[in-house]
């Protein structure tokens, strides 16, 4: 459906399909939602805004696309800042730097595992 939609149904599908996914699973009751988690709506998000972009006009489509380059960048840029906030205030032990650096490679990949 959304490879084949309009750019107004990708719009009304952004809006509504978080609420929609949240409606379709409902928490178990008792012990059996112990283990239960909200659904993240975050995948099938990229893939109405990846076909926007294809969509939108040439300012808005630039726009969108900027932003969804922004979204995989950050998980990976917050951590190499966190890891320059601990230099920087001395909290940083030694090894540190090796640390953030893994930990910014492996937000990197978990945010392109999004993207694929």
């Amino acid at each position: 459906m959304i490879g084949s939609a309009d750019v107004d149904t990708l719009r009304a599908l952004r809006v509504q399909l978080p609420s929609y996914l949240a409606a379709r699973s409902a928490k178990p009751e008792g012990l059996a939602g112990l283990g239960w988690t909200e659904a993240d709506p975050a995948l099938v998000l990229r893939t109405v805004d990846r076909a926007l972009v294809d969509r939108l006009p040439k300012d808005e489509s630039a726009a969108l696309r900027i932003r969804l380059d922004l979204d995989q960048a950050e998980p990976g840029l917050r951590e190499t800042v966190a890891g320059l906030r601990r230099q920087v205030d001395g909290s940083a032990a030694d090894g540190d730097g090796l640390r953030s650096a893994i930990a910014a490679r492996f937000a990197d990949q978990e945010a392109a595992q999004l993207d694929a």
